[in-house]
């Protein structure tokens, strides 16, 4: 049983290893609602954010959570999303804190984690 134990535990070294040497896994296309995961998080300043995300997994429409901007605008009113400084660099900081776990990015503008019971988003300005 010992032998086992050691052998399970050089297993897990190894992957660990591994591991760390990935910075992205590319999927084919149309093989999920993502195009690629990342393993680390790209330098991104705060005038490349469009808006975050923060609520449980599922929809996306609000009803689930909240849409945090940076500044107020015409259209952040009609969509009724928040503004907060802080809910965005909270997003932002949570992705490059947890980007080890992979972080879905759809079309190199969206990158999304989804934790436990919670969905974090950040999208970029196109």
């Amino acid at each position: 049983m010992e032998n086992i134990t050691q052998v399970e535990n050089l297993s897990f070294k190894i992957i660990d290893e591994v591991k760390k040497d990935i910075k992205e896994i590319v999927l084919k296309k149309n093989n999920g609602r993502c195009d690629k995961i990342i393993f680390e998080m790209p330098k991104i300043s705060p005038a490349q954010i469009d808006k975050a995300y923060n609520g449980k997994p599922g929809c996306m429409c609000g009803c689930l959570g909240k849409y945090s901007v940076l500044k107020s605008s015409k259209e952040t009113e009609e969509l009724g999303e928040t503004v907060s400084p802080r809910s965005v660099n909270f997003v932002l900081n949570k992705l490059i804190k947890e980007a080890k776990r992979g972080i879905e990015v759809i079309g190199d503008y969206i990158y999304l984690m989804d934790i436990e019971d919670r969905r974090y988003a950040l999208y970029l300005k196109k």
